[in-house]
Parts: C-alpha cells; structure tokens; sequence
C-alpha cells in the first residue's frame, strides 16, 4: 500500500518544533502526506504521485475534512503538478493555519475524494 510519509516541504529550522516531531510519528491505514505550512497559503502543490497513484484524473473537487467540518477545494491540474486552489484560502484562514504548522492530508474516501486534514501547530522546543 503506497503511503507517502516524508514532507513535501521541509525547511530544517523547521524541524525542531513539536509540531514536526508529532507529525513524524502518525500513522495510518490510509494514503497520506504531509506538508509544513509555508508563507503562502492560498494554493497547496499536491505530491505528484500521491494523485496518480490514489485520485481520479477526472477528478475536480476535493473535500478537505477537520472535525466535523468541511470545504470545497477545487483541485487544478497544471504543466508543472497538482494544486488545490480555489476554495484552499478559505480553508487556511478559516482554520487558521499558520506558518511552520504541519498538515497531514489523508484520503479518507476515494470516489468522493475526501482528505481529512490532522493539523499540528507550530510550537519551538526549548
């Protein structure tokens, strides 16, 4: 079963917060990646082969899940990858993500595509 494990962004500074460490240890049944929160938050670059391996080429709108709440994403497919895009803004603002947080997007349904998203909010280790 292809799992993607590793970060799809991961600056060094950035990998001394707890938030980094929490991430490292999930787990799951399901695919999954995970991404370190950048500056830009309005578009999220989905790995490659996580989509053609587990989404539907056809595909055109993603669920993102966290709790019992949930957002349209649209998911747009360009020359240089896979993006979420329209939709993706309202959910970083709306569940406030900020730089340096780590998110684990996991593909909880396939037909449907629904990604629950676990979040872990940067925090420094001192």
């Amino acid at each position: 079963k292809f799992r993607l494990g590793h970060f799809t962004q991961s600056p060094s500074p950035l990998r001394d917060t707890i938030a980094f460490e929490a991430a490292e240890k999930f787990s799951s049944e399901q695919p999954f990646f995970k991404v370190i929160v950048g500056k830009q938050s309005s578009v999220l670059r989905l790995p490659n082969d996580f989509v053609k391996s587990h989404i539907d080429q056809k595909v055109q709108t993603v669920t993102l899940k966290v709790g019992n709440r949930s957002w349209l994403v649209k998911l747009l497919r360009s020359s240089s990858g896979y993006f979420l895009s329209g939709g993706f803004s309202k959910f970083a603002r709306q569940t406030s993500l900020s730089p340096g947080d780590v998110c684990i997007y996991e593909l909880t349904e396939r037909n449907q595509v629904v990604l629950k998203v676990s979040i872990f909010r940067f925090t420094v280790v001192t």
